[in-house]
């Protein structure tokens, strides 16, 4: 199909994921943990990218899902069962890439809910042998003072989405039990900050004063159901990106806008760290 015949909405239909769904799949890097609990198993599933910075690798996420991640660690009697990157390579009978929780290396933002774990020689030497993925440079940051998008859209790893003992793409061995999980997309309409500023969020009693942070509304194609998630727990961190059509390339480009940190449910609007503050975060600024 040609740059030319999109209708100016192609974004918000399913039916044509296809033409970006390579490249906005390499934009994410999932991190699955499972842990025994009194005998129960429990699965947690967290959504983030890789960024290169200042020649170091960091695992962007919330700082609410990595704060979740080391209390689960210092819960009395919790067994690790796995800790390991959702990174997609497909070889078979392979597992996933383990993750060290021995000194693991993380920070959080003091004003925002931005944080990382820094990649240590070992996960580096794996990540960079799959082509399923790639490490986020500055390139790819979104700047809406040069660029006007067709749209956007969040992508991340719902835990609803999650199944035990149903092998579907994503797996993972836990002894008897198989853990599966699908990537979901989600097309958003961008809501500038004066259309709900100081807007009394029904059923979360929260205004919305942070002018800086992105906004956005989750669109559903009628002409497909069952593919949006209920509810966004595990993709929080997941990536908001950008897209833009380029006829003279007959290309898509598309560009990482910040991460997804909360949600409003009777509203449908999601709430993102943008990539700007998250730059300000590696630098030490916040």
């Amino acid at each position: 199909m040609r740059m030319d015949d999109l209708s100016s909405d192609w974004w918000e239909k399913y039916k044509y994921f296809y033409l970006v769904k390579e490249q906005v799949d390499r934009f994410i890097l999932g991190l699955f943990l499972a842990v025994l609990i009194d005998g129960k198993l429990q699965v947690y599933l967290y959504s983030g990218f890789v960024q290169f910075f200042q020649n170091q690798y960091y695992w962007i996420s919330t700082k609410h899902s990595i704060k979740n991640i080391i209390n689960v660690f210092n819960l009395e009697g919790v067994k690790i069962e796995s800790f390991r990157w959702i990174d997609r390579c497909e070889i078979e009978g392979a597992k996933s890439i383990p993750v060290s929780n021995h000194n693991l290396q993380y920070h959080f933002s003091e004003n925002f809910d931005i944080g990382y774990i820094l990649l240590n020689d070992f996960d580096l030497r794996a990540l960079k042998n799959n082509k399923r993925f790639i490490f986020i440079t500055r390139k790819v940051w979104f700047n809406s003072d040069e660029i006007i998008p067709d749209g956007y859209c969040a992508i991340g790893f719902p835990q609803e989405f999650g199944n035990l003992s149903q092998p579907i793409k994503v797996t993972e061995s836990l002894g008897q039990y198989v853990y599966t999980s699908n990537l979901s997309y989600i097309p958003l309409e961008h809501i500038p900050f004066e259309q709900i500023e100081n807007q009394d969020i029904t059923l979360t009693n929260i205004i919305i004063t942070d002018s800086d942070a992105f906004y956005a509304r989750i669109l559903s194609d009628p002409d497909v159901s069952d593919y949006l998630p209920r509810s966004i727990v595990g993709l929080s961190g997941g990536p908001i990106i950008a897209f833009l059509r380029n006829p003279k390339i007959k290309d898509i480009t598309v560009y990482l806008v910040g991460i997804q940190i909360s949600w409003f449910p009777e509203q449908r609007i999601i709430k993102a760290e943008p990539i700007t503050r998250i730059a300000s975060f590696l630098e030490g600024e916040n």
